[in-house]
């Protein structure tokens, strides 16, 4: 009877399986042909993008883990920060404040459904135990949602808090979507970000003309006129802007780093190293003054942590040190030239904006000190204050949110002033605890894995740090790449030490546990059928370890 039923259950998951491809491959065939339709108004490169969007899906379809693959997906279209505001016509124009959608979202869309077809219907009843993300997260959510019943535009605030429910439950679904070989699909995504839009992003610093990331090779043809002023001839890849560029790039470059530095395998340590240092020269090329500097502190926090923990000794962190000196001094010196003027040009008047929005931004709390003047209402309020950044925010958003498909409102440059202002006092500290309670996940998940996941947790957290401290004069991590690159740093931490406990190929690799011969020559292994562990019982993470010295 019990064979009868696991027979029975496969086929039922087969077949599930084969629903869902058929399913996913409609509607890439009822997109294509609303495609066709829309040739004449798109523009060459939408019309390349949308393409390599749908043949980036098939293949995922046709991995063996649709899963990962279509998780693989997702985590590197974040990265292209567009915002579409295809409600308009429905809810009227509310310009950046309206509700939009990102490229991103119908691959997690199919991801929500592989995942439901293919591991909720019938998944393994031996679940881990990660740690909740909603104690973390539900306050943040419940004081913006109270704000924004009080607003002066409550429906603007009702239209971030659909983005900020997205969020979490994204949040949510990849707490119980990672697995080993998820949560390395993710690093891979990660790195794959840094290589390519690290590549686009050294590009246009290199050319230094107007065009977007793809003029380069002919197909800008942009509506918007492409990059101009400030933004022009410095690295922002699709990220849009250097301002949101280079935060993003402080959070996902000092993984790299950390692994770099920390990984027995020599080969591995190469490639790593490899890509850290793509990331580090892209962020170098957006010539954005606090992230560079911050990146330097990362790298040096990322030292000490790891001479603390006895993964690296202090003769290489000081050796490391005097190198990575003598290497960006080489480096800078070509281009020192431009990077003086960058750091002096326009110092005093980038102090001045701030300074006014600061201000400003002080002003609209004190009016509301408990819940702020409104979730998403800081630009309705900024012509009390400051009608001239009134005015060029109204001149942006005329010139480009329509055009180039971009959220374009500019608040206050310090996210943690944003949220006082608009969320109050209650609001700034339920953000806090979600930002101190992820860092604080991140120094567990240190504290309960090793080798090559240690050293990734250990980066992505004090490249958090470092991202914390940038946005104090910027307002990037309220936006979409950097928050939901921040949810996926969590999501990783509330799973780690499952993952270091059970680690796949590649991550044994990495440690030094594997050479590049057993990719390709495995030796068969006869072991003997488990016993099946009784129904309800779910996989617990293992005990608090340190280093695991001797781990086979």
């Amino acid at each position: 009877m019990s064979a009868d039923a696991g027979q029975g259950a496969g086929l039922t998951a087969r077949a599930a399986s084969g629903v869902l491809g058929f399913v996913i491959y409609l509607v890439i065939a009822l997109a294509a042909v609303l495609l066709a339709d829309t040739l004449d108004d798109l523009g060459l490169r939408s019309v390349i993008l949308i393409l390599a969007g749908m043949v980036a899906i098939m293949l995922a379809m046709a991995m063996p883990n649709r899963v990962a693959a279509l998780l693989f997906l997702w985590v590197f279209a974040i990265t292209y920060n567009r915002h579409i505001y295809s409600f308009d016509e429905i809810l009227g124009d509310h310009g950046s404040q309206g509700l939009y959608w990102l490229p991103s979202d119908p691959i997690l869309f199919l991801l929500v459904i592989a995942r439901f077809f293919e591991r909720g219907m019938f998944r393994n009843p031996h679940e881990l135990i990660a740690p909740p993300v909603w104690p973390l997260y539900g306050p943040l959510l419940g004081i913006c949602a109270l704000s924004s019943i009080y607003a002066i535009r409550p429906e603007w605030g009702a239209f971030e808090m659909i983005r900020l429910l997205k969020t979490g439950l994204t949040l949510m679904l990849l707490r119980k979507l990672l697995r080993p070989t998820e949560w390395w699909t993710i690093v891979s995504a990660l790195a794959v970000i840094v290589l390519v839009q690290g590549a686009f992003g050294i590009l246009q610093s290199v050319a230094g003309g107007e065009g977007g990331t793809l003029g380069a090779f002919g197909l800008s043809a942009e509506k918007a006129g492409g990059a101009r002023g400030e933004v022009a001839g410095r690295a922002r890849g699709t990220l849009g802007h250097p301002n949101i560029f280079a935060p993003f790039f402080l959070q996902i470059v000092p993984p790299f780093v950390a692994m770099a530095l920390m990984v027995r395998n020599r080969i591995a340590a190469l490639a790593i190293g490899g890509i850290a240092t793509a990331g580090l020269l892209a962020l170098v090329a957006s010539r954005s003054r606090m992230p560079v500097a911050v990146i330097g502190l990362d790298i040096f926090l990322i030292l000490i942590a790891g001479v603390a923990i006895k993964r690296i000794s202090i003769k290489r962190a000081a050796a490391m040190v005097v190198l990575g000196t003598t290497m960006i001094s080489l480096a800078a010196l070509p281009i020192a030239d431009k990077i003086y003027e960058r750091l002096t040009g326009d110092f005093k008047e980038s102090v001045e904006f701030r300074q006014k929005y600061n201000v400003a931004a002080i002003e609209m709390w004190m009016t509301s000190p408990i819940l702020g003047i409104g979730l998403n209402n800081f630009q309705e309020e900024l012509g009390r204050y400051e009608p001239l950044m009134k005015q060029i925010n109204q001149e942006i958003e005329s010139n480009l949110r329509k055009r180039a498909n971009l959220r374009t409102s500019a608040p206050v440059h310090n996210v943690y002033l944003l949220m006082l202002s608009e969320t109050g006092l209650l609001g700034l500290f339920a953000y806090l605890v979600f930002l101190l309670g992820t860092i604080a996940r991140g120094i567990w998940a240190v504290r309960r894995t090793d080798g090559a996941v240690q050293a990734a947790c250990l980066g992505l957290t004090t490249g958090l740090v470092g991202h914390l401290f940038q946005q104090m004069v910027d307002f990037s991590l309220w936006y979409d790449a950097s928050m939901l690159a921040m949810i996926i740093a969590l999501a990783m931490f509330s799973t780690a030490p499952y993952v270091s406990a059970r680690p796949p190929w590649l991550a044994r690799f990495i440690d030094g546990r594997e050479t590049l011969g057993s990719l390709f020559v495995r030796p068969k292994l006869h072991r003997p059928a488990a016993s099946p562990a009784p129904q309800g019982v779910r996989r617990p993470y293992p005990p608090r370890s340190g280093l695991l010295r001797g781990r086979p």
